[in-house]
């Protein structure tokens, strides 16, 4: 892949607060396992997240594969693969959800990551911040206040998530051996090269902020590709996945 471009497609939906019991209308896009890790959540919001995030990315599966009727397995680090591998080379994605959005990426044969988060001022920030960020991160929030600092907390906050799921290790990247400056956005690793990775956001959504990591080939580019999915309902109360229309 060295001197191609890589492409990177990336399907988001909304997912709206609920009267309870409508993450039932997701099941018939889920397979079994889907379906009983699903119920064992405690509170209805989480099943519907839950559900609605592999919905999206049953229905992203197909369409990038076709008549997709496989499964998924875990590595050892609890990274999700597709079961048996598809494509040469393999396709590989990641999932991310929180209230209000879920999300997925794929792409051929890198090391990917996303991460969503719905953006909450009333939080201790700067306290998080300490405990997970780099010094350089900090300074950053400490410049800023108010509706600033929340959004350049949950802009760091994804973008260094984004690179931990894609590298899969857990924290073998400790968080604050890495930082990210965002004006302009860049990225710089303590004893490693930053050049190996694209990251890059999502910057449509006022209430959420959305990042991908990529781990890229030498000398290649890389094409990110949003595309904002629905859920639409049928006459049946059962849902669809609207990728295109």
């Amino acid at each position: 892949m060295e001197g191609k471009t890589v492409d990177v497609l990336v399907y988001y939906a909304r997912v709206p607060s609920r009267a309870a019991g409508d993450s039932a209308v997701f099941q018939h896009l889920l397979d079994e396992d889907e379906r009983r890790r699903s119920e064992r959540f405690h509170f209805e919001r989480d099943r519907l997240i839950f559900s609605a995030a592999h919905a999206l990315l049953r229905a992203a599966l197909i369409a990038r594969l076709g008549d997709w009727q496989g499964g998924f397995r875990v590595d050892d680090f609890g990274k999700p693969e597709l079961e048996p591998p598809a494509a040469t080379p393999p396709l590989r994605f990641n999932l991310t959800h929180t209230r209000g959005l879920v999300a997925c990426a794929l792409v051929d044969g890198r090391d990917i990551g996303i991460d969503a988060e719905q953006m909450d001022p009333s939080r201790p920030l700067l306290d998080l911040a300490e405990h997970y960020f780099a010094g350089a991160e900090i300074a950053q929030l400490r410049a800023t206040e108010g509706a600033a600092r929340a959004n350049s907390f949950y802009r760091f906050w994804t973008l260094k998530e984004a690179i931990i799921k894609a590298i899969g290790e857990g924290l073998s990247l400790p968080l604050k051996r890495f930082a990210f400056t965002l004006a302009p956005l860049s990225l710089t690793i303590e004893g490693g090269d930053a050049r190996e990775w694209h990251v890059e956001e999502c910057r449509t959504m006022p209430e959420h902020a959305m990042a991908i990591a990529l781990r890229r080939p030498p000398v290649a580019s890389v094409a990110v590709s949003w595309r904002e999915a629905r859920f639409v309902r049928d006459a049946a109360e059962r849902v669809r996945v609207a990728l295109d229309d």
